[in-house]
């Protein structure tokens, strides 16, 4: 259960806060746990986030797509990994130099 303080946080902080837990998870080498917390993040939170720009919401999907990947399910990674390069490529605030790197 959400602690009151969690509850508390705007709409960002928490998407934030649910990618970072992902990505301990994922360090961790526990893929299924961190998809978990991405996909909390995907549908329960940057849905309906303003403050969140095209490129935070790709980080995570891509990173779901990676954790999808190391567990072997690669139509799952496929897809993921390439809604988040489109999302990237689309957003005009994106640096292009950037999609290079």
């Amino acid at each position: 259960k959400a602690r009151p303080a969690y509850q508390e946080l705007d709409c960002y902080r928490k998407g934030k806060l649910l990618h970072k837990i992902g990505v301990s998870h994922y360090m961790l080498l526990q893929d299924a746990e961190a998809i978990t917390y991405y996909m909390q993040v995907i549908n329960d939170v940057w849905k309906e986030c303003p403050a969140a720009s095209p490129s935070e919401k790709a980080n995570t999907i891509y990173n779901m797509g990676i954790s999808y990947q190391y567990l072997d399910e690669l139509e799952s990674a496929k897809s993921y990994i390439d809604k988040a390069l489109s999302i990237v490529e689309n957003d005009l605030q994106y640096p292009k130099l950037d999609l290079a790197d």
